[in-house]
Order: structure tokens, then C-alpha cells, then sequence
């Protein structure tokens, strides 16, 4: 064969791939993960026991970031020693690089997707599984985060689908499929749910539905851009915030949902915007720090980042100040002053976002050296290492009681519990 028509059949074999390539990206072909192979073939249900009591309603919703203007505060504080369990031994498996499911409890059950199509609820007093459902068609598993409400609990998966099941039984109770992907987390007002929705090729849209029926109820107008960006509700509950893939932030109305306004950012937005004092304050993933009037959009304050960032703000409310992560340090904003200061983590890459724990606690958790929790100075110039998983995390830690959950990213979910004396 002539050294010219070697050359035209590389170049022709480059091509074929290259519009492989092309057509995965563009209609959302997905291709199977080594580690998922051994996953059942179908969907899959298992009840292992019930729940040991059955939970009622406080009326609130239990919500990721702790309520639905996402301020990223905890209940209870974390104890300085203890012992670190693994409960489940191989949650995740490696499946994409979000950041995965953050574990979500009712007071009594948790409930925490994994990256292998698999959602777990478990029985916090005896660490025990009570059921599990499997969703075959979720190739990438569940990176959203639960919301629990009563008797019903709500997650995304990314395949665009969108569950209710029963708290004690794990029965479903509906399934919507809503669009390609879902990697934000339901956002429950009322009786009414919101969810940021994403298809191919790249675009996205929220979507309002009835809780208890997953009625539509209606579907925004698109972003233009994916988002992985769960949505924050306004003081006054009129709108919905929502950053996206194409550097902007929207308000929607949650009665209609019209886009009300949209604002430029300077990088993409994955984290959720926080909401305080009719402002909204939001990290990009440059690592700026903007500040937005929450009804007309004008921005307030910007403080530009020198480092990528995907984390959510939390916020010490007493003393009006916010945290955020980038990719190696917790910086914090006095929004009275707008002064900056940081505090190196040690982290190769945080996907993880901070957590307060106010009075008379007032602790401050955040990810370090990307396998550690930390417990944080709250002016930031020390550190101290509660524990070490020796895995990687990128989702939030749960704080329950005295205890702490989290997912690893390839690995165990884990509980550091405080020692029994």
C-alpha cells in the first residue's frame, strides 16, 4: 500500500471518530462505566425492613443548604472526637465527576443517592438499609439531593427523571421524565415542587410541579445553557433564582414562570445562589462573589476570585457574614464592610461547600486536604482535622444530632459519631 494511501486512511479513521465523538455530545449517547456493569439490568426494588417509627411532619421541608433561601446552616453541632463507620462500603463507584449526593435525613430515616443508579434509605439508629431502588436507565446515576417532606421524599436522576416514594416503604408514588438530565436538587414550597431541568443538545429549563402528583404545572423558557444550579426562593415567594451553564443569573416567577429578569455573570454558575436581606449573594466559577438586588437584578458588590470554585455560600446571619470554598481555601465576606479574607484548605479541588452552625455553637465545617473535615475558625486563621475518610469529597456533609454523614466520591458512606462514655 502506497504511503499516501496510508496517510488518507488515518486521516479518514480520525474523522469517522471525531464524528463519534461529536454525536455523543450532541444526542446524549451515554456509554456504559466499567464499574457499573455489574449493576441489575432492569429496575430493581428491595425492602429490607420498615422504618422504626413512622415520621409526621413538622410541616417545614427538609431542604438541601437547610431551607429554601439555601443559607447552608445546621441544626446541630459537630462533637470534637468520635469514631469514623462506614455504613455502606461501596456507595459511588466513580461514575462522572459532579460533585455527588449529599445525604439528607427526616430525624429518623436518610436518604442518599449514588453515582451507580442506586438511592438508599437508611435507618440512622441502627445504620441499616431499609429499602433501595435501582434506576436502570440512570447510566450516571443520582447527583441530586433529596428533599423530604412527611411521608414522601423527592430526587433527580440523570436521566432526566424526577421520583417520589414513600419515606417508610420506598413504594414510588410517581415518576416524571422531564428532560435528559437532572444534577440540581427539587426545591419543595408549599405543595408545589421546582426543578432545574437539563437536555441535549445543551439548554435547560425549570419546571413547576404538583408535589404530590407530579402534575406540570408549567416549563420556563430556556436558559440557552445547561444547569446544575439548585434554585433559591425569594423572601416574599414570588420568585425563583437559578444560575446556569452560559455565565447568567435568572428570577422567575414561581406563579407563571416568566423569566422576570436575568443578569451576567462572569463565569459559569454550579452552585446555589443564597438569598438574605432581599439580596442575593452567589459564587461563580471564576471564584467571584457577586451581590444582586433580588427584585430588579441590579448588582450591588463584586468581588472577583483568582481561583475556580463551585461552591454554594453560607451564611452566619448575626453576624452578616458569608462563606464560601474555591478550589483550596474558605474565604469569608463581611457584607457590611466588604472585606475579604481566606484560609488555605489544602484541597487539590473542592466541589464541596461549607457549613455554619450557629449559636451558641456558631461552628464552621468545610472539606480540607480533600479527603478531611475540618472544623474551621470563624476568622478564619485556623484549622483543626476532625476527621479523615481517605476519599475524596465533593458532596456536603449532613449533620444529624451529634453525628455527621457524608458520601465519598469512589467509596464508603460514612458516620462520625461522638464516643459513648
Amino acid at each position: 500500500m502506497k504511503r499516501s494511501s496510508r496517510i488518507a486512511i488515518f486521516f479518514y479513521v480520525l474523522i469517522v471518530l471525531a464524528y463519534v465523538i461529536m454525536s455523543i455530545n450532541k444526542f446524549g449517547i451515554e456509554l456504559i462505566h466499567p464499574n457499573m456493569r455489574n449493576q441489575p439490568a432492569e429496575w430493581t426494588y428491595e425492602l429490607h425492613s420498615f422504618a422504626s417509627s413512622h415520621f409526621e411532619s413538622s410541616g417545614l421541608p427538609i431542604l438541601f443548604r437547610g431551607n429554601s433561601q439555601r443559607h447552608g446552616v445546621a441544626q446541630f453541632p459537630v462533637s470534637k472526637s468520635g469514631v469514623l463507620e462506614e455504613v455502606i462500603p461501596e456507595l459511588n463507584v466513580g461514575v462522572h465527576t459532579a460533585a455527588k449526593s449529599s445525604p439528607m435525613s427526616n430525624g429518623e430515616t436518610l436518604f442518599v443517592g449514588t453515582d451507580s443508579g442506586w438511592f438508599y434509605a437508611i435507618d440512622e439508629k441502627t445504620e441499616k438499609i431499609l429499602w433501595r431502588v435501582f434506576a436502570p436507565s440512570a447510566l450516571r446515576g443520582f447527583h441530586s439531593n433529596a428533599v423530604i417532606q412527611g411521608n414522601h421524599v423527592w430526587i433527580g436522576d440523570y436521566y432526566g427523571r424526577l421520583y417520589c416514594f414513600e419515606t417508610r416503604t420506598g413504594i414510588l408514588v410517581w415518576m416524571r421524565q422531564l428532560g435528559k438530565t437532572i444534577g440540581a436538587s427539587p426545591l419543595l414550597v408549599g405543595d408545589d415542587l421546582y426543578i432545574n431541568v437539563e437536555v441535549m443538545p445543551e439548554n435547560g429549563f425549570m419546571v413547576k410541579l404538583k408535589s404530590q402528583t407530579g402534575e406540570k404545572l408549567w416549563q420556563s423558557a430556556p436558559w440557552g445553557q445547561q444547569s446544575h444550579s439548585s434554585p433559591s426562593l425569594s423572601s416574599d415567594q414570588k420568585s425563583i433564582f437559578v444560575g446556569s451553564n452560559n455565565s447568567k443569573l435568572f428570577s422567575v416567577s414561581t406563579e407563571t414562570g416568566r423569566i422576570q429578569w436575568q443578569a451576567p455573570l462572569d463565569a459559569k454558575m454550579k452552585g446555589s445562589p443564597l438569598v438574605w436581606n432581599d439580596k442575593i449573594y452567589l459564587v461563580t466559577q471564576a471564584g467571584s462573589i457577586k451581590v444582586f438586588m433580588a427584585q430588579t437584578g441590579e448588582l450591588v458588590s463584586s468581588e472577583v476570585g483568582n481561583a475556580e470554585s463551585l461552591s454554594s455560600p453560607t451564611l452566619d446571619a448575626k453576624q452578616g457574614i458569608i462563606y464560601f470554598t474555591d478550589v483550596n481555601k474558605i474565604l469569608r465576606l463581611d457584607t457590611k464592610k466588604f472585606i475579604y479574607r481566606s484560609l488555605n484548605l489544602g484541597n487539590k479541588l473542592s466541589y464541596s461547600s461549607p457549613i455554619f452552625v450557629g449559636p451558641p455553637s456558631n461552628q464552621l465545617l468545610a472539606v480540607c486536604e480533600d479527603t478531611k473535615l475540618c472544623e474551621v475558625s470563624l476568622d478564619l486563621k485556623s484549622r483543626r482535622i476532625l476527621f479523615d475518610t481517605k476519599h475524596r469529597i465533593s458532596s456536603t456533609p449532613y449533620l444529624a444530632k451529634s453525628e455527621v454523614w457524608l458520601s465519598t466520591d469512589n467509596g464508603p458512606l460514612m458516620v462520625f459519631k461522638e464516643h459513648k462514655k
